[in-house]
């Protein structure tokens, strides 16, 4: 049985988007082992009869952790004491929440508001799909919804909250006034190709570049644009999507440099033998790294009282989101 451990889309039979290195077996003593290979590399996992443990990773440093328990739990608190406690999230987080794509205006979003307080069905909070923003693109509101500010209101009023998404995949026009891009590039926050030329994917809202989170101004960049919006839309959480990050092209609008050996590694624990299978070329460039050492790897940060959904998830994210 084999596991594959990469940041990929909806593929039947895969891992969707998280990845955890991590297992946790149990001895007929009763007693419990953990080991956890913290890697950021695609990786291969092969369970056998002997029984044991294949790990196959295309790169990466080999940092193992043991964990030694007189009980399952025992090993998960050792094992959460090395990667970091879960956050304790907001009560709210976690009664009933009505989510859905399509709602297409503020009125809509009220009938049904109104439908679910008539019925005293019980929920909690409303969310928003990418139908509220304009053209799909974050840090925006569509005129269509230009009273949702007023429903978000309302909302607190009677005692809910509200939640809206947003995909770190920024509209890229390099003669549009479109803001978050044209500040984004004077800071430098987003990924490049080989050459040191933007990376172009796409994704809703159509060609897009992708913010490097693992670079500090590019979260000073992200919480600038998350706190403009949040004067115009008073919400109380994020859901975070396609933050593989995913891509409706493979590695780039322009293709990769399939010369260059990380993008046809000899090794592929992937999906139709290409890594690049709707997220980045490897040889992307980040801040600190390439994409091929960062393929089951994402970085965000949460503020306080407040809750983040990402899509995606590694050892280490509970604490943030």
């Amino acid at each position: 049985c084999t596991s594959k451990l990469l940041n990929v889309g909806s593929i039947p039979g895969l891992n969707l988007y998280g990845s955890h290195p991590f297992y946790l077996n149990l001895e007929k003593s009763g007693r419990a082992n953990g080991v956890l290979l913290l890697n950021s590399n695609a990786m291969d996992i092969t369970l056998t009869k002997d029984p044991a443990v294949t790990w196959t990773t295309i790169g990466g440093i080999l940092d193992f952790s043991v964990f030694v328990g007189e009980s399952p739990l025992e090993v998960a608190q050792l094992y959460t004491a090395r990667i970091g406690r879960p956050f304790l999230p907001p009560v709210w987080s976690l009664g009933y929440h009505l989510c859905r794509w399509g709602y297409n205006n503020t009125a809509y979003m009220r009938s049904v508001l109104d439908d679910m307080v008539d019925k005293a069905v019980p929920f909690d909070v409303q969310w928003n799909d990418i139908d509220y923003m304009s053209a799909e693109q974050d840090f925006t509101v569509s005129s269509r919804f230009s009273d949702l500010p007023d429903h978000v209101a309302h909302l607190h009023e009677l005692g809910k909250r509200y939640v809206m998404i947003l995909d770190p995949a920024i509209f890229f026009n390099s003669s549009s006034d479109y803001l978050p891009f044209q500040s984004g590039l004077a800071d430098d926050v987003f990924i490049r190709n080989i050459s040191n030329d933007l990376l172009i994917g796409k994704v809703w809202p159509g060609n897009t570049v992708f913010p490097d989170f693992l670079f500090d101004k590019t979260v000073d960049w992200w919480t600038h644009w998350l706190t403009y919006l949040h004067k115009t839309l008073d919400f109380d959480g994020v859901w975070i999507d396609m933050n593989e990050p995913e891509s409706f092209y493979d590695g780039s609008v322009s293709g990769c440099p399939w010369e260059d050996a990380l993008e046809q590694p000899p090794y592929y624990p992937g999906v139709r033998n290409r890594l690049q299978w709707h997220t980045l070329c490897m040889t992307a460039k980040q801040h600190q790294y390439l994409h091929y050492t960062l393929t089951t790897c994402t970085a965000g940060r949460r503020h306080t009282q407040h809750t983040v959904l990402s899509r995606h998830y590694v050892p280490g994210t509970g604490p943030l989101f």
